[in-house]
């Protein structure tokens, strides 16, 4: 299973000022800008940055940190000395914290989230928005060694430091096989039985399947800010072989279809389903089969025939609060991949195919798009309402329509400030 990469170490290429800001500034390393204490950083050192979206370890057991969330609760509501009481409880309690550099985030618990603010524009007249968090090099000192890890001997720009400090992504595309088949009151009523437990895990089996090596890889596009620049650099702003397509809050979910011989000699097929990392090869009552069952998926690949994985965003029931209202689900197709040739289709091939085929598609924004001069307004034209609902947009997705793995991800600013991400 593929691991993302959410704290990395790299070299500050540019510091900003912000007028009106007597503490703060802004500094720039990738493509990812972040506001920073002022003379915090300089060009040219190397940091440790890590992505909104991570989760950092708390330094403390789970047992001390219910413990201090309890003696918070107390100082909160208590005068006097009963107050003073409960804040020497927590600072004990914190004194035996043995990641005290993270510990300043304990009440956001240690999440790291994109942040706005609007009190100050950039040097580029946007609002602020600051993507993750910066650190010093000196945490790989002390952090790694609080944890029994090792420190690498060599520190290096680029280095993937995300398992050495423990930090986890936040996960809202569940991977775990669907919830009960049935969530309904004569379900849960049956489950505190033996035998019915027995029965519905024999006709529903949990299968964690293992990623075929004839599948393409789980699908993670990189976020803008880890590569634009090199994508400025290889097209410039005016080659128009680019196409955008709206990135849909939902599922990855993929299809396969195979055609295959029992004992070399009787023509049969299989189909099977895929979330992001895992090969459901039957059926196990989780959303992208049923989602395959609603939509007649296996007799619909049946009838082309091909040997194809389809991959799009699966959307509708309860996955990620169905912000579309969907009565149903869909699945948005972003891409096909011929398992034969192993190759994806181009945007053309890729257009036609689900035309021909009736499939869904992501919403096509804009099949002549030229990069934008700046990361930051790429950003800005990320904000949008979104084509499927009258909501924002995620975000966007830009690919080559000649080579359609040449892409990235852009979320949008808006939509991760809206929804506290």
């Amino acid at each position: 299973m593929s691991r993302t990469v959410m704290a990395h170490v790299e070299k500050i290429v540019n510091v900003y000022p912000i007028e009106g800001a007597d503490r703060v500034e802004m500094c720039q390393l990738l493509d990812f800008h972040i506001l920073v204490k002022k003379d915090e950083v300089k060009i040219g050192d190397l940091v440790i940055y890590i992505e909104a979206d991570s989760i950092l370890p708390d330094g403390l057991s789970k047992e001390d940190s219910a413990k201090y969330d309890e003696a918070k609760l107390t100082a909160e509501k208590a005068t006097g000395e009963d107050l003073a009481k409960a804040e020497a409880e927590m600072l004990e309690i914190l004194s035996r914290n043995t990641i005290p550099e993270f510990e300043f985030l304990r009440q956001k618990k240690f999440r790291i989230k994109a942040l706005k603010y609007n009190k100050f524009k950039d040097p580029f007249g946007n609002k602020i928005v600051s993507m993750g968090i910066v650190f010093p090099l000196s945490i790989l000192e002390t952090i790694p060694k609080a944890l029994g890890k090792e420190l690498p001997k060599d520190i290096t720009e680029g280095l993937d430091v995300t398992e050495l400090l423990n930090i986890e992504k936040v996960v809202e595309d569940a991977e775990d096989i669907a919830k009960d088949v049935s969530e309904n009151a004569v379900d849960k009523f049956l489950m505190q039985y033996k035998f019915y437990r027995s029965l519905k895990k024999k006709m529903f089996p949990k299968i964690s399947g293992t990623w075929q090596p004839d599948f393409p890889s789980p699908s993670d596009e990189e976020n803008i800010q880890k590569i634009y620049s090199k994508f400025l650099e290889k097209y410039g702003t005016e080659d128009d072989g680019f196409y955008v397509s709206e990135k849909c809050e939902g599922n990855s979910a993929a299809y396969v279809f195979k055609n295959k011989r029992n004992f070399g000699i009787i023509p049969s097929y299989h189909f099977g389903a895929c979330s992001r990392t895992r090969f459901l090869k039957t059926y196990d009552g989780s959303d992208w089969w049923r989602t395959a069952r609603t939509l007649d998926l296996e007799k619909r690949m049946k009838a082309i025939g091909k040997n194809l994985f389809i991959r799009g965003e699966q959307v509708g029931y309860r996955i990620q609060g169905n912000i579309y209202k969907f009565s149903g689900p869909h699945v948005f197709l972003f891409e096909v991949f011929d398992l034969d040739k192993k190759r994806f289709y181009n945007y053309e091939q890729f257009m036609e195919f689900c035309l021909k085929y009736e499939f869904e598609t992501v919403p096509i924004l804009d099949d002549k798009f030229k990069l934008l001069p700046t990361v930051q307004e790429m950003l800005t034209y990320s904000n949008a309402q979104s084509k499927l609902a009258p909501v924002l947009r995620e975000g966007v997705v830009i690919r080559r329509k000649d080579n359609v793995k040449e892409s990235f991800k852009i979320r949008s600013p808006e939509y991760l400030i809206k929804h506290g991400k």
